[in-house]
C-alpha cells in the first residue's frame, strides 16, 4: 500500500483548537496569533509517504506533546486604549515539545523543551527566543532533573507559576548550520547552500564540494512575561475522532532523530508546516489538516485508514460510505441506503428496482449541482479538460505571467468547489448499489429464455434482451452472445459472452448526468479515446462492473474510475486484467471521490501520469487490489523535472496532489 497527503492549514489556524481542553484548564502559556496572515508560500508543502518500501515499518508515532495557541475569540475584553486585558495569569507565547538532542555527532544527549514556534508580538518573540531553540534550563532548574513523564507540560506550569511583569529565566541551545565548501579543492566562505550557484557561475568545469555542520550555542535569556488574554475557550478537541485512535507502532523516532542529529531540521520542518497555503482553508481535508499538526501521529491513521479499506473491500457500496466518511474527518461510515428487495426471478420488478436506483441517483446529483447557473456548468464542461491538461507538462496548472489565464483557472476551481460534495457522494452511493451480485445473478436466471429483440437499438448491436428509456436514460440488456455497445445508456447490462465497449458508453462528460456498465462474463474490452469514459466522471457519477473473465482496459484521461466534480467505480472482480492509459486514470479524483477495485488475478497497470490512487483537492482516490500477482508502473512520457537520465515523472501510486498557487490536496491511495 501506499498514500499520501498535500496540503497546509493557514498559520492562524494550525493550533487552533489544538488541546483546547489543557487551555481551558490554565495550562496553557500562549496567547492568541493574529487573524491575520503572516506570510505567503508559492507552493504547497506535501506529505508523502509509502508503506511497503525499504522502511515498511516506519511509523511517525510518537504523539506531539505540546501547548496550544490559543486562536482569535470575539469574546475577548478591550480595555479603552484598545488593548486587550488580562486575567491576571502570565503567558510566555510558544508552541513547544519535549525533546532529547545529541551533541558533538551523537557521543553525549542533552534533555530539554524544543521550541516549535514563538507567537509573534509575545513575550517570548521580544526576548528573542526563535523557533529551533532548545531550552535546558528554567529559573536555574535543569529540564532534564524533571521526570521525563511529566516534561511535557513543565514549561506551561512554571510560567503559569508566575505574574504578568516578573522575569523568567532561560538557559538555552540554538542550533547553528556552519557550511564548508572546496572549489576546485580550494576552500572558499559560504553562509548558504544557495550561494552554490554564484560560486559556480555557470562554468561546468568547475567541482564545487558542500558539507554542512550542526553546532548548538549556548544562550541565557530573560523573558519578561505578559499577560494572557481572556478568552472564552472551546473544549472540543481539534478532531476527537483522530485523537481517540490508539497509537499502533513504536516510539522509535525521537532516538533516530537523535541518531542522525536531525532535531533540528525536524523542527524547522514543522514550522514550514504551519506556513499558509493557497487557496480557502475550507479546502483541506481534515485528516490533511490534522497530519499538519500531529505529523508523528501519520503510521496510526494510515493503519487504521487500511483497516477500514480492507472491511469494507467486498461491499462496493459500503466502501463509498467509508471513503465518503474518511472525505469528511472520521472512519465511521454512515450505512448506505438501502433499496427495496424484490421478489426473486421477477424480471419486471427487478429492472424496475435498477430504475429506481438510477433516478435517486440522478436526483442527488442534480441537487448536487442545484447551486451552479447553467452557464457555470457549461464553463465546466469546456474548461476542465483544458484546464488539467497542463498538469501534463508541469505541477503548474499555467504558467507565464498571462492574468487571463490565472484568473480563469481560479474561476474555474471556485465553480469546483461549488458543488454540493455530500449530495454528489450520495448519488454514487446509490448508482453503487447496482453493484448488489445477488440481483444481478437472478435477473440473469430470470432472463435466461427471453427472446431476443426484433428491432435495432441505436448504439448497440449483437444479442440484445431488453431496451426501455427511462427519466435517468436509456436501459439495454444483452445476451450471452458477443455483443458491441457503442452509445450513449444510462444502464448496460450484459449477461455474458466476449463483448467490446467503444466510444460514447459509459462517458459521463458533463451532458450524461450518469451511467453505468454491468458485465456478468466474458472476455471483455473496453477501449475509448475520448475523456471521461470507463467509469470516468466530470460533473455526474459512473460505475463499470465486471463480474468474470480476462478483461482489457484501453483509455486516454479520466477512466478506469476517474473523476472531477463527481464520483467513479470501477469493480472487475475476478480474472487476469490489464488496465491502461494516459493520465487521469486507475482511481484519481479531484473535486470528489474515485476507486478501481479489482478482485483477484495476476493483473496489469500502465498509467503515463496521476495513475493509481490520487487524490487532488477536495477529492479522496483510490486503487485496491485484493489479490494476485501484479505489476503497476507509472511513468515512461514525461521526463524528470530535474534531468536525471532514465528517470521518468510518473505522480501517481499513493499520490495526494495539491494545484500549485490555487489548493492544497486530498488522499490517495494505492493498497494491495
Amino acid at each position: 500500500m501506499a498514500a499520501s497527503w498535500s496540503g497546509a492549514p493557514p498559520v492562524h489556524q494550525l493550533c487552533d483548537r489544538v488541546l483546547m481542553q489543557r487551555a481551558a484548564a490554565g495550562r496553557c502559556a500562549c496567547r492568541p496569533l493574529p487573524s491575520r496572515l503572516h506570510q505567503r508560500r508559492l507552493i504547497p508543502h506535501c506529505i508523502r509517504w509509502q508503506l511497503g518500501s525499504a522502511l515498511p515499518a516506519l511509523g511517525l508515532a510518537v504523539a506531539l506533546s505540546s501547548c496550544g495557541l490559543l486562536p482569535e475569540r470575539p469574546s475577548a475584553v478591550v480595555s479603552d486604549d484598545g488593548l486587550l486585558t488580562g486575567d491576571g495569569k502570565a503567558f510566555l507565547g510558544v508552541l513547544s515539545r519535549p525533546m532529547t538532542i545529541a551533541l558533538r555527532s551523537g557521543r553525549s544527549q542533552r534533555e530539554g523543551i524544543a521550541v516549535q514556534r514563538v507567537v509573534p508580538g509575545s513575550s517570548a518573540e521580544r526576548a528573542g527566543l526563535r523557533g529551533g531553540d532548545v531550552i535546558i534550563a528554567i529559573d536555574r532548574q535543569r529540564v532534564s532533573d524533571t521526570p521525563a513523564a511529566m516534561r511535557a507540560g513543565l514549561l506551561a506550569r512554571l510560567v503559569l507559576q508566575r505574574h504578568p511583569g516578573e522575569p523568567l529565566q532561560l538557559v538555552l541551545l540554538r542550533p547553528e548550520r556552519r557550511y564548508q565548501a572546496r572549489l576546485n579543492g580550494r576552500a572558499v566562505a559560504v553562509d548558504s547552500p544557495s550561494q552554490w550557484r554564484q560560486l559556480l557561475d555557470g562554468d561546468a568545469t568547475q567541482t564545487l564540494s558542500l558539507s554542512r555542520q550542526l553546532r548548538w550555542r549556548k544562550l541565557r535569556v530573560t523573558v519578561v512575561l505578559g499577560r494572557r488574554a481572556v478568552r472564552r475557550l472551546q473544549t472540543t478537541p481539534v478532531n476527537p475522532h483522530y485523537e481517540a485512535l490508539p497509537e499502533r507502532s513504536g516510539r522509535w523516532i525521537e532516538p533516530a532523530l537523535r541518531h542522525f542529529t536531525m532535531e533540528a531540521d525536524y523542527l524547522e520542518l514543522l514550522a514550514n508546516w504551519s506556513e499558509p497555503v493557497w487557496g480557502q482553508p475550507s479546502q483541506l481535508l481534515p485528516l490533511v489538516d490534522y497530519l499538519r499538526r500531529e505529523p508523528l501521529r501519520m503510521d496510526t491513521l494510515l493503519e487504521e485508514l487500511r483497516t477500514t479499506v480492507r472491511r469494507h473491500a467486498d461491499r462496493p457500496a459500503a466502501l463509498v460510505a467509508a471513503l465518503t466518511a474518511l472525505r469528511a474527518g472520521h472512519f465511521s461510515a454512515v450505512p448506505p441506503p438501502r433499496a427495496q428487495a424484490v421478489a426473486q426471478n421477477d424480471m419486471a420488478a427487478e429492472l424496475a428496482r435498477l430504475s429506481r436506483l438510477l433516478e435517486r441517483a440522478r436526483s442527488e446529483r442534480q441537487r448536487a449541482l442545484a447551486g451552479l447557473e447553467t452557464d457555470d456548468l457549461s464553463e465546466l464542461r469546456e474548461g476542465v479538460p483544458t484546464l488539467f491538461s497542463g498538469l501534463s507538462d508541469s505541477y503548474y496548472l499555467h504558467r507565464g505571467d498571462d492574468l487571463s489565464a490565472q484568473q480563469h483557472t481560479a474561476e474555474l476551481l471556485a465553480l469546483l468547489a461549488q458543488i454540493d460534495e455530500e449530495a454528489m457522494a450520495s448519488a454514487l452511493l446509490w448508482l453503487a448499489q447496482l453493484a448488489d451480485t445477488a440481483p444481478l445473478q437472478r435477473l440473469a436466471t430470470a432472463l435466461a429464455d427471453a427472446e431476443p429483440l426484433r428491432e435495432a437499438v441505436p448504439g448497440a448491436s449483437g444479442e440484445l434482451l431488453y431496451v426501455a428509456t427511462t427519466s435517468a436514460g436509456r436501459i439495454v440488456v444483452g445476451g450471452r452472445a458477443e455483443n458491441r455497445y457503442t452509445g450513449r445508456f444510462a444502464l448496460v447490462i450484459d449477461l455474458g459472452g466476449d463483448d467490446v465497449y467503444l466510444h460514447q458508453v459509459g462517458r459521463v462528460d458533463g451532458e450524461q448526468a450518469l451511467s453505468a456498465i454491468i458485465d456478468l462474463a466474458g472476455d471483455d474490452e473496453y477501449s475509448a479515446t475520448a475523456d471521461f469514459a470507463q467509469a470516468g466522471a466530470l460533473l455526474g457519477v459512473a460505475l463499470v462492473l465486471d463480474l468474470a473473465g480476462n478483461d482489457r482496459y484501453l483509455a486516454a484521461r479520466f477512466a478506469q474510475g476517474a473523476t472531477v466534480g463527481g464520483g467513479a467505480l470501477l469493480i472487475d472482480w475476478a480474472g487476469d486484467d490489464e488496465y491502461s492509459g494516459q493520465e487521469q486514470l486507475q482511481g484519481a479524483a479531484f473535486f470528489g471521490l474515485a476507486a478501481l477495485i479489482d478482485g483477484g488475478g495476476d493483473d496489469r497497470y500502465h498509467g503515463d501520469q496521476f495513475a493509481q490512487g490520487v487524490g487532488g483537492p477536495r477529492a479522496v482516490g483510490l486503487l485496491l487490489d485484493k489479490a494476485g500477482d501484479d505489476h503497476y508502473f507509472c511513468g515512461g512520457r514525461e521526463l524528470s523535472s530535474y534531468g536525471t537520465g532514465g528517470i521518468f515523472r510518473g505522480s501517481g501510486q499513493g499520490l495526494g496532489i495539491g494545484l500549485r498557487f490555487h489548493a492544497a490536496g486530498g488522499i490517495g491511495l494505492l493498497q494491495d
